[in-house]
C-alpha cells in the first residue's frame, strides 16, 4: 500500500516458477493503473506516493536490477 494509501501494489506468480507480474490498482475503486510489469521479482517498495521499485531477473532468473 502507498504511503498515502491511495495505490495498492501486488505480486502474483500464477506457474509457480517465481517470476511475478505486478499490478497496481487504485485503493478504493480497484481499477488497474497503467499496464502490468511482468517478468519481476516479488520484490516491491513503494518510494512516495506515486513510484514503485521493482526488481527485474536477468537470464537465468537471477536478481539483476
Amino acid at each position: 500500500v502507498s504511503p498515502n494509501h491511495k495505490l495498492v501494489a501486488y505480486a502474483e506468480d500464477t506457474k509457480g516458477d517465481e517470476i511475478y507480474t505486478v499490478y497496481v490498482i487504485e485503493a478504493e475503486t480497484q481499477n488497474l493503473i497503467g499496464k502490468p510489469i511482468v517478468g519481476v521479482t516479488e520484490y516491491i517498495e513503494w518510494a512516495g506516493n506515486e513510484v514503485l521499485l521493482y526488481i527485474t531477473n536477468d537470464e537465468i532468473h537471477r536478481p539483476y536490477k
